[in-house]
């Protein structure tokens, strides 16, 4: 049953591929009800606001 939490790529399944930590905080955010898209000031020097998982990771 597919919960649509982690995103894949292209249907295809690779996994020893890295988890990057937008990934990982896009799925908690999934999981937890927090946003899953839109721009946010994360606090991070290495995400930008308009970062495709800016959201998650401010959440």
């Amino acid at each position: 049953m597919n919960q649509d939490i982690i995103e894949g790529s292209s249907s295809n399944f690779y996994p020893d591929a890295n988890f990057t930590r937008g990934q990982f905080a896009y799925a908690l955010a999934k999981i937890g009800g927090g946003p899953t898209s839109g721009t946010a000031d994360t606090g991070f020097s290495d995400v930008p606001s308009n970062h495709k998982y800016a959201a998650p990771i401010k959440w």
